[in-house]
């Protein structure tokens, strides 16, 4: 699947397994660490840029929630812990490319949240859509996918301590919508966001 609704049923199943496989031990869950890995659209970036984010928000830059019965919406905690993306980035210092932090906006969906121009509902203009990027990138965001406010969300309410969320951007949307990268470069971008991932295991085990 795509987006929160899919990636949330996967979290959430992935979370009751991890309680049963440490036998509900809080202190033995805590060890467990999350990550996101992945592309993303980069806002005021160059393709090929990593970004480890601060805070997962929505299209309009507020944290995850979501409808909850009689009590209306129920806000979650989007941050993601600052020690472990510090340490992320700290680890892959001579990575031969950009690694960088911001915010991530979560869109619900990939066109209309995501102020595309390129999608069969479309209910922007080229300056409303220039209007939100601009924004968002003034508030912090560096880049846009679909899943990492609820993430962070779902971790934080169940008081995970060390979770991440590690994109590569595949362009930077206030230079337009369209990936025009090569075959090659798209490949090569892929292959960062794990090797970031990797840079940082790696730091651990000393």
């Amino acid at each position: 699947g795509m987006g929160m609704p899919s990636a949330s049923i996967a979290v959430q199943e992935l979370m009751r397994m991890v309680f049963f496989l440490k036998g509900g031990d809080a202190e033995a869950m805590d060890e467990v660490f999350w990550a996101r890995v992945g592309t993303s659209g980069g806002v005021g970036v160059e393709g090929g840029t990593i970004v480890v984010t601060t805070e997962g928000v929505m299209a309009d830059l507020r944290p995850y929630r979501v409808l909850n019965g009689g009590m209306g919406e129920y806000w979650f905690d989007s941050a993601f812990p600052a020690p472990t993306t510090e340490a992320i980035v700290a680890a892959n210092a001579a990575a031969g490319f950009d690694v960088v932090t911001g915010k991530t906006v979560a869109g619900n969906e990939f066109f209309l949240e995501q102020f595309r121009l390129d999608g069969a509902v479309c209910m922007e203009t080229a300056e409303s859509k220039m209007a939100w990027l601009d924004w968002i990138h003034g508030e912090g965001v560096r880049n846009i996918e679909m899943e990492g406010a609820m993430l962070a969300g779902y971790l934080n309410h169940w008081g995970f301590p060390r979770f991440a969320m590690i994109c590569t951007t595949l362009l930077d949307r206030l230079q337009g919508d369209q990936v025009t990268a090569s075959p090659d470069q798209l490949h090569d971008f892929s292959e960062r966001s794990g090797d970031v991932l990797f840079g940082y295991l790696a730091s651990t085990l000393g």
